[in-house]
């Protein structure tokens, strides 16, 4: 299963179809090919009647990449970072709760970039990685072109709580470390995807 979020709703690439028909405000589109998503993509883009589509194909992997072939790609990393409480980093930017995060400079790799972006935005020191955690996808428009952005987050833990210090040139407003109660709460003030990539931290962390 892949996400793609555009802003607060999303298209989920499935394998195979549910066995019961998916609820109101939700498109459900059967997808062997490229184009047909893109159409169909649109259409749920211009469509706000429609909270989620659903796209039903035989290799969601796969499926990812072609898209990224035929769109307009840009990589970007961030960091799922935790001090020695447990609480995690968090930014706000642009009137959203975010996560530390940025495009990738050329011939970067991702787990550094991921390093780089939590330091200049927040002004941690020397963060180290602890492993991948996972993907996000979410499309947006510049000039009236879709944009595809594929960011990958990595954990990192710090064994202390340094002091955070907010990158205001990248309208960031506030670095802050956040409990599980306070992240629940902002949740709803991120956009889609941070959104579920928070959820998916709150239930590893539960394991």
């Amino acid at each position: 299963m892949i996400k793609i979020f555009l802003q607060d709703r999303s298209m989920t690439i499935v394998r195979d179809a549910p066995r019961t028909a998916p609820g109101k405000g939700v498109l459900m589109v059967h997808s062997d090919s490229v184009g047909t998503t893109l159409q169909a993509f649109r259409a749920f883009e211009h469509n706000h009647l429609l909270e989620n589509m659903l796209l039903i194909h035989p290799n969601p992997i796969s499926h990812i990449g072609e898209l990224k072939e035929r769109m307009k790609t840009v990589i970007a990393a961030g960091g799922i970072v935790q001090n020695a409480n447990g609480e995690l980093l968090m930014i706000f930017r642009k009137g959203k709760w975010d996560l530390p995060k940025g495009k990738l400079e050329p011939g970067e790799s991702p787990d550094a970039g991921a390093v780089r972006e939590v330091m200049e935005e927040c002004g941690v020191p020397l963060p180290e990685t602890e492993g991948f955690f996972g993907r996000t996808y979410h499309v947006y428009n510049e000039k009236e072109e879709p944009i595809l952005k594929e960011t990958w987050w990595f954990k990192m833990k710090l064994q202390n709580s340094p002091a955070l210090h907010a990158q205001k040139e990248e309208g960031i407003t506030e670095a802050v470390w956040a409990d599980e109660k306070t992240v629940t709460e902002r949740m709803p003030f991120c956009y889609g995807a941070i959104g579920d990539l928070l959820k998916h931290w709150m239930e590893r962390n539960r394991q």
